[in-house]
């Protein structure tokens, strides 16, 4: 396994946070965005590397700071042959927008070769809000059980409008992955950003 993967088990193992049936939660959902090699992206005239899915709402000073986030280096090109493996990328980071600050989690995987057949890497990127973190599960639970990350984009652009909330707080109550007993939990799950 990569240095990265093992920091995600490591963070999992060690900071599983989960939810309560007995408490509400805010009914807001985390904005996600897509980014990959495309014939065309979500914005008119782009293409290439560029976002080709995202949260309708998605405020447009994520936009840019997402997309930054959102490089990769293969150390295997298409066709190659090596014993070398392509790693799995996992990000926790804050990010403060006028005066607000998001948590970003991010998952960034080799796609293959895009349609040029040059090499190509989607990044998918959770984003939430201070008002969404109650609740869920750690980020690296969420980074390594959630199966709603995407490792490739086909798809003509588009907005997401699925709200994976309910699934991601559902990780917090599977298998070994123990219950929130107070907002210390919380926290503790939160405070650690990695990269």
């Amino acid at each position: 396994p990569s240095r990265w993967s093992a920091t995600v088990d490591s963070f999992a193992s060690h900071a599983r946070v989960g939810t309560s049936p007995n408490l509400t939660y805010p009914t807001a959902m985390p904005y996600q965005l897509i980014y990959t090699s495309a014939k065309r992206g979500l914005k008119a005239g782009q293409r290439g590397n560029c976002t080709v899915a995202r949260s309708r709402d998605l405020r447009e000073g994520l936009i840019l700071p997402l997309e930054q986030l959102s490089y990769y280096t293969h150390l295997v090109l298409p066709g190659q042959t090596s014993q070398l493996r392509n790693p799995v990328i996992h990000l926790h980071r804050r990010q403060r927008v006028t005066g607000t600050e998001y948590r970003v989690l991010s998952r960034i995987v080799d796609s293959g070769a895009d349609h040029t057949g040059r090499s190509n890497h989607a990044a998918h990127h959770l984003i939430f809000d201070e008002n969404e973190l109650r609740g869920l599960p750690s980020p690296a639970v969420i980074l390594k059980e959630w199966s709603g990350w995407i490792d490739r984009w086909d798809d003509p652009p588009t907005y997401i409008e699925n709200d994976p909330l309910e699934k991601l707080r559902a990780l917090g109550q599977a298998g070994d992955i123990l219950s929130a007993k107070s907002a210390e939990y919380l926290a503790k799950g939160w405070d650690t950003t990695f990269t």
